[in-house]
């Protein structure tokens, strides 16, 4: 037998059938109604939460600064490169000159600053906390917090961009796995539910738009000339507004802090900041990062994946 249902986001829920009886003369029927299954749904979100709580569990606390915590072992890709990463815990063959006496002395153990020596092996999280209704503020959550877990899981430092539909609510510099994963923890209860008072259309390929442009551009026609002026037209409203939002604020501000190459991933319901994130993961796409969409909902572009989506880690 097939059974379908579409369950509330969370709680039981009973599959109730509605039997009846019959005697062979038909002269009785009796009726009820059974449940012969019982299905509990866990919010994606709580689920997720879950798995951050117990990979910190899991892993070393203690910190040498709020912004980067010491180490009990160093990340792959560190060593002496050029881009300060943290700090760990002093071992038996370690370089004099790598002491970092100013937080032994604080801590009153020998400690050793990490650089990293490969550039890629770091991250930006960009993510917006607005969603339309519960449904997609779980979905939301659990794709927020499982990147940041999975990026913590292959000991990827990375920065927070989150911002919602006012506000910047988190730039931070470059933050070791761990420490990420807490601040994301922490952020994924900002989410906030808006009744959006207008309709987004699906987003605009920018990467196509300002090549439609260039090629009409090269043809001397009314109608070329025409059509070039209204798609250009469109294309510095969409500019403008990309200047305007948030996002465009704190993703100038984490770029100082991360140059390219890195990788950039990005979640977001696409719902106010369509035209922001269409500009914006065009430009930075161009100066050298790697863009990952996690999906949320069916708006993104297909043009900006360039990578795995992530899952879920296993712990």
């Amino acid at each position: 037998m097939d059974l379908t249902t579409n369950p509330p986001l969370s709680g039981p829920t009973k599959f109730p059938i509605q039997a009846s009886a019959i005697d062979p003369w038909g002269l009785i029927q009796i009726g009820q109604e059974l449940g012969p299954a019982e299905l509990s749904v866990i919010p994606r979100a709580r689920y997720a939460k879950w798995l951050a709580k117990k990979y910190l569990e899991q892993t070393t606390p203690g910190a040498a600064s709020s912004a980067m915590p010491l180490m009990s072992k160093a990340p792959s890709g560190t060593g002496r490169g050029v881009e300060y990463y943290g700090a760990r815990e002093y071992e038996p063959g370690d370089r004099i000159q790598d002491i970092d006496w100013k937080h032994a002395t604080k801590l009153r153990n020998l400690v050793v600053k990490e650089f990293l020596e490969d550039p890629d092996k770091s991250g930006i999280l960009v993510a917006n906390l607005t969603a339309t209704d519960p449904e997609e503020a779980d979905i939301l959550g659990h794709g927020f917090v499982t990147s940041a877990l999975t990026m913590a899981e292959e000991d990827i430092p990375m920065a927070l961009a989150v911002y919602d539909q006012e506000k910047v609510l988190a730039v931070t510099k470059l933050l070791s796995p761990r420490e990420a994963v807490k601040r994301t923890l922490m952020l994924a209860g900002e989410i906030t539910l808006i009744n959006p008072s207008e309709r987004f259309l699906d987003p605009q390929e920018v990467k196509r738009l300002r090549r439609t442009i260039a090629l009409l551009d090269t043809v001397d026609t009314e109608p070329a000339r025409r059509l070039s002026d209204i798609l250009k037209m469109e294309y510095t409203a969409m500019d403008l507004a990309a200047k305007e939002h948030p996002l465009s604020t704190i993703l100038t501000e984490t770029m100082r802090y991360v140059p390219p190459p890195a990788m950039m991933t990005v979640v977001s319901p696409w719902n106010h900041d369509i035209d922001a994130l269409s500009v914006m993961l065009e430009k930075v796409q161009r100066k050298g990062y790697s863009v990952i969409q996690v999906p949320v909902t069916s708006r993104q572009p297909q043009g900006i994946l360039t990578g795995r989506e992530f899952a879920s880690p296993t712990l």
